[in-house]
């Protein structure tokens, strides 16, 4: 999968090739891909298993996305211009498991609506991997509800994820079958649901060797590279995901936070100066950092 013409949009889509670039890979899914992009594992090993093509990754991954809506502030932008902003040439998708949560009545409405997701990516590249959903845990908690008996609904939606992915030509990954099968003893999830530091290792493994056909081993170069993913990331998140957005471009740009003061610009004014900026000095710091690195 990772062996054509990485970075270039398809040509069934373009009509162009044009010449390789380096594999820009972007991460989009639910609350544990958040905590992947925080913990830097599936990256981590990626990086090294595809270290030659020299791949970049953005993660947009969005606590409590759904295959039937991904809500964004005003003017954030549609996916289209999201994924040719960050340059992406192949899509990682999980969607599934809280879906799966409203039975088996709505698999064919959750087959239209991934198709539908999908349809926007494809505006950018078509070359996608879907991730399964994995199967709930057996919660710690004894008040709350066991959610191992919506398994068999989880199931269900995976297989839908897998003719999903057969139909469109994408590459499927399947993480409920081994993790529903495996022995160990140590728990991958902290209520059932969300990976520890743990499940983000294993699951992060299973994904890697399904995408690489091998297994990339611990080492010290590992951690260091995890260690500067984590750092990157965190300076993607400030400066993708703004916490003062709404003020900015949003619909709160006449409120008075939002507008200048004095000689101080408005914030959208002082926000846009340092996204072109590379100095550090700026009064919105992290954000210039952010683009300054993210652009080297």
């Amino acid at each position: 999968f990772f062996q054509a013409e990485d970075g270039i949009r398809d040509v069934a889509v373009t009509g162009v090739q044009t010449c390789a670039l380096p594999i820009s890979v972007v991460f989009v899914g639910q609350e544990n891909f958040v905590r992947d992009a925080k913990a830097g594992e599936i990256e981590a090993l990626l990086a090294l298993g595809l270290a030659a093509k020299n791949p970049r990754f953005r993660s947009m991954a969005w606590e409590a996305d759904t295959v039937y809506e991904q809500w964004r502030d005003l003017n954030f932008g549609a996916w289209k211009a999201q994924l040719e902003t960050a340059g992406a040439s192949v899509v990682l998708a999980q969607f599934g498991q809280m879906e799966a949560l409203d039975g088996v009545v709505r698999l064919p409405e959750f087959k239209a609506a991934y198709h539908r997701l999908l349809d926007q990516f494809a505006a950018r590249t078509r070359r996608v991997v879907l991730v399964s959903p994995m199967p709930f845990e057996q919660p710690l908690a004894s008040h709350a509800p066991d959610l191992t008996q919506r398994n068999g609904d989880v199931a269900a939606y995976a297989n839908a994820v897998r003719e999903i992915a057969k139909q469109r030509g994408a590459v499927f990954v399947d993480l409920f079958a081994p993790i529903a099968l495996r022995k160990s003893a140590t728990r991958l999830t902290e209520d059932g649901i969300h990976l520890t530091a743990d499940g983000l290792r294993d699951v992060a493994s299973l994904i890697s060797r399904d995408l690489l056909s091998a297994n990339v081993a611990p080492s010290a170069e590992h951690e260091a590279l995890r260690a500067a993913i984590v750092q990157k990331n965190q300076l993607w998140f400030d400066c993708w995901r703004p916490a003062n957005w709404s003020f900015v471009y949003g619909d709160r740009v006449n409120q008075m936070f939002g507008k200048s003061g004095g000689t101080e610009p408005s914030l959208k004014g002082a926000f846009e100066r340092d996204r072109k900026s590379t100095r550090l000095n700026s009064s919105h710091g992290y954000i210039s950092y952010a683009v300054f690195c993210l652009k080297k």
